[in-house]
């Protein structure tokens, strides 16, 4: 997008391409604030410390997580061949939230939903490993993430009369459905209530994930996900119940095609994800009063978030990642058999024909059953306009001429709005280099039959250094009284307190390890000594800002 194009929708946009600062990227904190506008990379750069690359499906499964704390919950199955990292992303993202927050199984009955408690999935998070799991309890599911409300008749007995009779069984809320599959073919009555986001699997993915991997072995590490600490604080901070309008979308509808009813589906992911930027930069956003409601306005802003979210395809030409590869490696009127492609992408004949067949399903490959060896010959295809262009939304920035017309026309009472226009930042790009010590969270264990022979040399150097040590913890307290100072006040500008885990963890990241558990005992203690430090609940601190 033009620079030109966004300021005429009222967006500022700003690539992220380098660096300008310990804790700044391309001029944004790195920080998870509300009012961040980088809020978005953000959360995606510290994903990113637990995986390599997937930058688009890591990022959607976190905000499709998020809205099981909104009034849009959402669906989503990771779809790649084994091995790709599907499950790795759920877990990591999984890892953030509280375990009340979420139901993790492997497989469900055919009733097994009819019988749950009947709020039990209200603001609940269901993970399936494999999506296959729940094949047979598809009927419950399909109903529950579209109607939000399973109902229904079971025979049972009575145990005052012994006698069998009939009663309604009712399953109230619209789980956020989280899963992950290898097929390339999904039944359509489910499909169709889903977001289908494919895995990484290029070369390039691949051979970087492997360097990453060998990284990692060699620094202390937690094999299983580990939860971090800073977007553990936002998503228990975040909590929006607040409905959103939407009044740029009609442009939108009216490029959308209108062959198939599945678009009604699909268009209301695309409202949701909206609506999802929307409540997650709503410090950010207008709030309008109208019929005595109080209602956040999304802005153009968060279309294009929604956008980068919904990747290649959109919401009407979508298609998994290993058809596309397929797909464009094949030259029309060339014919092509099922070895051909295999030998061409180091993959099994089985593989070939499950992908030149579902490509024959959706219409962009003809298959020729009247040879002995079946051919597949690619078909020319009216590419549509892609609806999802920014052009559409020209005049609904917060200054511009369509939303104040907007706002006149629903009679709506603007209760807030921010000082400047929403800043577009895009989330997907940024250095993949980045390691965070996130990945060293424990120290080495050395085998005690390890004996090594120090020279003079070393042993005179050895000595030095642990002399500097000794001097460093006196000379340096101020400084890092001051880095425990500058983290309270920093959660206290946010929260009111600092939590005694996050500020730990901060002082020991923003001092590269030298503030161990330890240290910052006696640091507090220290603090706490000057009359600086108070306690605030349990585990909980504030410091007195008069020092």
């Amino acid at each position: 997008m033009s620079n030109a194009l966004a300021g005429d929708l009222g967006v500022s946009e700003n690539s992220t391409s380098e660096a300008t600062g310990d804790n700044n990227l391309d001029g944004y904190p790195l920080d998870l604030t509300p009012s961040n506008p980088a809020l978005f990379r953000n959360l995606n750069l510290r994903i990113g410390n637990g995986i390599y690359g997937n930058e688009r499906p890591r990022l959607l499964a976190q905000v499709v997580t998020l809205s099981t704390r909104t009034p849009y919950p959402l669906a989503l199955i990771l779809v790649g061949d084994p091995g790709s990292g599907k499950s790795t992303i759920c877990r990591l993202v999984l890892a953030n939230f509280p375990k009340d927050d979420k139901i993790e199984i492997t497989s469900a009955t055919a009733k097994s939903l009819d019988y749950l408690p009947e709020e039990s999935l209200k603001k609940k998070i269901l993970y399936v490993d494999e999506a296959i799991g729940v094949k047979d309890a598809g009927l419950g599911l399909r109903v529950l993430l579209s109607e939000g409300h399973l109902a229904r008749l079971v025979t049972i007995k009575d145990p005052k009369t012994n006698k069998m009779i009939t009663e309604l069984k009712n399953v109230e809320g619209k789980p956020v459905f989280l899963s992950t599959t290898t097929l390339v073919r999904f039944g359509v009555a489910i499909a169709n209530r889903i977001l289908f986001e494919n895995v990484d699997q290029s070369p390039e993915q691949i051979r970087g994930a492997l360097e990453w991997l060998a990284r990692r072995a060699s620094l202390p590490h937690y094999e299983d996900p580990q939860p971090d600490p800073y977007i553990q604080e936002f998503v228990e901070n975040f909590h929006a119940n607040e409905e959103v309008l939407i009044p740029f979308l009609a442009p939108i509808a009216r490029k959308l095609p209108n062959t198939k009813t599945l678009i009604f589906r699909r268009y209301k992911q695309l409202e949701h994800l909206i609506n999802l930027s929307a409540l997650i930069h709503r410090q950010q956003r207008v709030r309008v009063i109208l019929l005595d409601h109080e209602y956040v306005i999304a802005h153009p802003v968060d279309f294009l978030y929604a956008r980068d979210l919904l990747g290649p395809g959109g919401v009407s030409a979508r298609m998994d990642q290993r058809l596309g590869r397929v797909y464009e490696y094949l030259q029309p009127g060339v014919e092509y058999t099922t070895l051909r492609v295999a030998r061409d992408f180091n993959k099994s004949q089985d593989w070939a024909r499950m992908i030149l067949n579902e490509l024959n399903n959706n219409g962009l490959v003809d298959k020729n059953e009247n040879t002995r060896t079946h051919q597949y010959t690619k078909l020319d295809t009216n590419i549509e306009e892609d609806a999802l262009q920014p052009k559409y939304l020209d005049g609904f920035g917060y200054d511009g001429p369509l939303f104040k017309t907007y706002l006149e026309e629903a009679k709506a009472l603007v209760d807030y709005k921010p000082e400047t226009e929403p800043v577009y930042i895009n989330p997907l790009q940024f250095p993949r280099s980045r390691f965070s010590s996130i990945q060293a969270q424990s120290e080495p264990n050395q085998a005690e039959s390890v004996n090594v022979e120090q020279s003079l040399l070393s042993s005179a150097v050895l000595g030095l250094k642990l002399l500097a040590d000794e001097a460093d913890r006196d000379l340096l307290a101020p400084r890092d009284l001051n880095i425990i100072r500058e983290a309270i006040k920093e959660q206290m500008d946010r929260i009111g307190y600092a939590k005694d885990s996050i500020l730990r963890y901060r002082v020991k990241d923003q001092s590269n390890g030298r503030i161990n558990d330890e240290r910052y005992v006696k640091l507090m203690k220290a603090l706490a000594d000057k009359k600086e430090l108070k306690p605030f609940g349990a585990d909980c601190w504030t410091i007195d800002e008069a020092f």
